[in-house]
């Protein structure tokens, strides 16, 4: 790991400066000039992804730091921070592989769909000067996943630059559905020092519903992402208004201190939530008495608010 982030800290620095942009650049959209070259490093990374080799992957990540020196002069530089991101993308990494572990990656189609051009001398954010023209592609694919004898259709999105006719990639591909929303969810539980224990196969075996995922994906603090959880039930069918109001109330429930009445009236709620499913599922006869439940259940939580929950 110790070489890992001393051999990356020019490329770090490259990268982090061209994703900010605050530069004179120029765009053009479809553009084909060294197609087959990022074509091969994307494919290249969905072979090693494929794989599970994260010591792989983070070595395509180095590829071009042999003439890294050449690529960008920046004297505001700090090394500090460029350890940050060699290490936060080295995570990342390991976060991808052991999300999609046992999962199969075939990209079906690859679409270059933006392409900035940085001129070599002309300065961008932070002082920094490109010494040869550097070209980022945001590159669009279109996936066919197997996994556990089914296969599914995703989408992924992967940012790759280009120098002096060599291509390579910084992090990890941003998926589609419930790996984007799982991975969001992951990112912030690291950054958070939390656990949610969300499981990339739950989500798609319990069919997870789009404006849940979609919700867990745009999250931005684990707070968010209780809400999702709470406010997004899996359901196929309109749950009664008294329902409503109650995981409403359950959201800003997860926001209290500790406490033994919160955690029985969370514990109450799981056992709810639990049964809605079946309900929507098997048209089970119980749900018949959630508005009266949902009533008396939301009264618990009023009463905890009135006595101080904040």
């Amino acid at each position: 790991m110790v070489a890992l982030v001393t051999s990356r800290l020019w490329f770090v620095t490259l990268a982090t400066v061209v994703l900010a942009v605050g530069c004179r650049a120029k765009s053009r959209s479809h553009a084909t000039g060294g197609a087959m070259t990022v074509n091969a490093a994307v494919r290249n990374l969905f072979d090693a992804w494929n794989a599970g080799d994260v010591a792989k992957l983070a070595a395509q990540n180095d590829a071009a730091i042999v003439q890294s020196h050449r690529m960008a002069s920046c004297p505001k530089r700090n090394a500090a921070s460029d350890q940050h991101e060699v290490e936060k993308t080295y995570s990342e990494i390991a976060r991808a592989v052991a999300r999609e572990r046992g999962r199969t990656f075939t990209i079906v189609n690859i679409v270059n769909d933006t392409t900035t051009i940085y001129p070599a001398g002309e300065p961008l954010s932070d002082g920094c000067i490109p010494e040869v023209e550097i070209v980022s592609y945001r590159v669009k694919l279109d996936l066919s996943v197997a996994h556990q004898g089914t296969t599914y259709a995703q989408s992924a999105t992967v940012k790759v630059f280009q120098a002096d006719g060599m291509a390579f990639i910084m992090g990890m591909p941003a998926l589609s559905g419930c790996s984007g929303a799982i991975d969001r969810v992951n990112a912030i539980e690291a950054r958070d020092k939390q656990q949610r224990n969300l499981k990339l196969d739950a989500c798609q075996t319990e069919g997870w519903s789009t404006r849940k995922i979609d919700c867990l994906a745009n999250a931005r603090s684990i707070v968010d992402v209780d809400d999702c959880l709470h406010t997004t039930l899996t359901l196929t069918w309109k749950l009664p208004p008294a329902c409503l109001a109650y995981v409403d109330a359950i959201a800003k429930l997860e926001r209290c201190k500790p406490s033994a009445r919160r955690d029985a009236l969370l514990a109450i709620y799981d056992a709810n939530a639990a049964m809605w499913k079946r309900g929507a599922r098997a048209d089970d006869l119980a749900v018949l008495d959630l508005p009266e439940h949902c009533d008396a259940a939301r009264s618990n939580i009023d009463a905890l608010f009135a006595a101080g929950c904040n």
